[in-house]
């Protein structure tokens, strides 16, 4: 199976089109890809083409067995950058209005990978524990070619066991809680990529799998993620300081220079010198571009108020009465405090707490996980 990669500038042009089908199906390609029509694979595509929709359960790849006609062909404005992919039998992945999908374009990645490199040493991607079966699942369907070993589990390869299958296979998938717990061991092979999907896990730079993701020696580093910046910019270096160590500058420097004038003191330099260094880097797709997501509804909230019954109500005012009378005849006033705390976790103000040899309110008829004993 072969592959092909190049980065596509969109400014301006018209480099993508929405296809829409007979059966409702709508797909958006670049100028580069193909779609199966009876005469093969094509990018010359016109209103009446019909287009091969399902290939036929347990057959060969290329098989046709459903058409649906082309009745609609939009051109779409795009700004940014397509990382445009190309896998022959496979053209057709871009769908449903994803233009980067970035499982894709990682398994293209690789591919290209191995065609430029026909010796090339093994790739190490990293995920969470959830998505496992799920990379190895698209890889084995996008990437047939690809050898595929799951480092996860109690009977996990070890020692110069793991070393030596690792060697001979393409793609070693594993996940965060065991990066930290093989360090030593995955720092034996001389991986040619390192991945991280979900690349925010390492958003901390203190934690062991994040220090233990800095610890891998690998010609090329590559991270997955939705959220770089989740809860302040410190989470945005420290997946840098993977990718580039030291792109950034230290942490130190990088506080006093970027996080202290950004998030305090809101001023705009610092903010955009930071965007100006970090953007080459970034491949990023936005979900509020309408060309990305073109079948979901506006997000609509709503508040569901569930009222208490009656006994409920009963105890639950019961209980504030006689905490307000404990409070009132409490003579040390620096104590109230953790008092106040300590009843509204029995009245279920704090429901993620409970009083100590109460894990389970029965009253209210919903579990509180046990308290913790505060430091």
């Amino acid at each position: 199976m072969a592959a092909g990669a190049a980065p596509l500038s969109a400014a301006g042009a018209r480099v993508l089109r929405t296809i829409t089908l007979a059966n409702g199906c709508r797909v958006t390609i670049t100028r580069r890809h193909c779609l199966l029509t009876p005469a093969g694979w094509t990018n010359d595509l016109q209103i009446g083409d019909a287009v091969c929709v399902t290939p036929p359960a347990g057959g060969e790849p290329g098989q046709v067995t459903v058409f649906s006609a082309i009745t609609a062909i939009e051109p779409v404005p795009y700004t940014g950058w397509v990382y445009d992919l190309e896998i022959a039998g496979r053209h057709n992945f871009v769908a449903n209005g994803i233009v980067c999908h970035n499982t894709i374009q990682t398994i293209g990645m690789v591919l290209h990978g191995r065609e430029q490199n026909p010796q090339p040493d093994p790739v190490l991607l990293i995920c969470p524990t959830s998505v496992l079966g799920n990379w190895e699942r698209e890889i084995q369907r996008f990437a047939p070619s690809l050898r595929v070993l799951v480092h996860q589990g109690a009977n996990r390869l070890g020692g110069e066991e793991f070393v030596t299958a690792s060697q001979q296979t393409d793609v070693v998938v594993s996940s965060y809680s065991l990066l930290a717990r093989d360090r030593e061991l995955l720092g034996q092979v001389a991986w040619g990529d390192v991945i991280l999907d979900e690349a925010q896990n390492i958003k901390n730079p203190t934690t062991k799998q994040a220090q233990a993701a800095r610890g891998l020696a690998a010609r090329h580093r590559l991270a997955l993620t939705g959220t770089p910046v989740e809860n302040r910019l410190t989470d945005l270096w420290s997946i840098m300081e993977f990718l580039n160590p030291g792109y950034l500058g230290s942490q130190q420097s990088f506080r006093s220079k970027f996080t202290l004038p950004i998030e305090r003191y809101h001023q705009p330099e610092p903010a955009a010198q930071l965007k100006t260094l970090v953007q080459p880097l970034l491949l990023r797709r936005l979900k509020s571009d309408p060309t990305i997501i073109q079948d979901l509804p506006e997000k609509n909230e709503m508040k569901v108020f569930c009222n208490l019954t009656a006994e409920q109500a009963t105890l639950y005012e019961a209980v504030v009465q006689d905490s307000l009378r404990q409070i009132e005849e409490s003579e040390d006033a620096a104590s109230r405090p953790g008092f106040v705390y300590a009843h509204e976790a029995e009245a279920g103000l704090q429901p993620s707490r409970a009083l100590p040899g109460q894990p389970h309110d029965q009253r209210f008829g919903r579990p509180f996980r046990q308290a913790q004993p505060s430091v």
